[in-house]
């Protein structure tokens, strides 16, 4: 079957059902009966800048008909596709006034990701080439209460549906372990609200969509200082050399470079200005009445405002 639709056509095989490669309306879009070198005068040429199709025709009338319509496809893309509205060879016209945000780090990031889940009222869909369920999305805390399982476990608890799509792996090439990602998700909700699928193609359209390359995965979360080791809740942004590290031992009288490394990571937090979220039973607390109320997504307030603790409405507001 050759099926004509708005934007670009396809052929797909009858026995199988299978679509073939689609051919975009893009702005090399043209169609052409005038061919050369072809045995069959009843062809139409069909290209666009990816590729270039031939079909031939069993009658000048069928040639005739397959050509008018092809040919008032070209004039309705021009709506959306010429020369002045998409730019940069696109086969899809600028848009002005969307709401984007542009994700440099990480951190900035998955901190982002955190609110928009823990602002989620119906469901969740998230894709991953790798996606990690123990990483830690919003940091330092001394808890694991921003742990990417612990929030959609949370949510689905909630009420909210939880979809999310992995890339399955080549075991002998990658070690992405996509199964136990799987397993993982699923068991944080004994109602089966969390969905894992590998690899399969799907597509779904909903409010808030996070594109670009950063999975939530370890080895992604980061920030202006780009630390060179992730030591969970505190991190050292100072670069030594190996005179100092020895010179710092000795002054320390021989103790463990693990206990040095606590004081220099707890000192190098303090100066980061970074405080640390307590927040396991605001998080309890604000998730139990979201399927009470629908018309209000605001979490509660934070009991203290000169505390040092997060309450998830900050987290979620801010």
């Amino acid at each position: 079957w050759f099926v004509i639709k708005d934007s670009y056509i396809v052929d797909i095989r009858p026995d199988t059902h299978e679509i073939c490669f689609p051919m975009l309306v893009d702005r090399d879009f043209q169609v052409s009966t005038d061919l050369q070198n072809i045995a069959s005068n009843d062809s139409i040429k069909i290209s666009n800048s990816q590729r270039t199709l031939v079909i031939n025709s069993r009658t000048a009338r069928d040639c005739d008909e397959w050509t008018k319509n092809l040919s008032n496809l070209t004039e309705q893309a021009k709506d959306f596709v010429n020369e002045t509205r998409s730019r940069f060879d696109s086969y899809v016209p600028v848009r002005a006034n969307q709401l984007v945000y542009w994700f440099i780090n990480g951190k900035t990031y998955m901190e982002a990701v955190a609110k928009a889940l823990l602002t989620a009222k119906e469901e969740v869909f998230i894709t991953d080439w790798w996606l990690s369920p123990e990483l830690m999305l919003i940091r330092p805390a001394d808890d694991k209460t921003f742990r990417l399982d612990n929030i959609l476990g949370r949510i689905a608890d909630a009420g909210v549906r939880v979809y999310v799509m992995l890339y399955k792996e080549m075991p002998f090439a990658l070690g992405l372990n996509s199964l136990y990602t799987e397993r993982k998700l699923v068991s944080k909700n004994a109602k089966g609200f969390i969905k894992v699928i590998r690899h399969p193609n799907h597509n779904t359209t909903n409010g808030i969509a996070f594109v670009g390359g950063i999975d939530l995965c370890y080895g992604r979360w980061d920030d202006e200082y780009m630390r060179l080791v992730d030591l969970a809740d505190k991190n050292d942004t100072t670069l030594k050399s190996p005179s100092d590290i020895v010179a710092e031992n000795i002054a320390s009288g021989g103790r463990e470079t693990v206990e040095a490394a606590q004081i220099t990571t707890t000192k190098m937090a303090e100066q980061a200005g970074e405080i640390s979220i307590k927040s396991l039973n605001c998080l309890r607390s604000a998730f139990t009445p979201l399927n009470e109320i629908h018309a209000d997504t605001k979490l509660p307030d934070s009991t203290d405002a000169n505390s040092t603790a997060y309450d998830m409405k900050l987290i979620a507001e801010t």
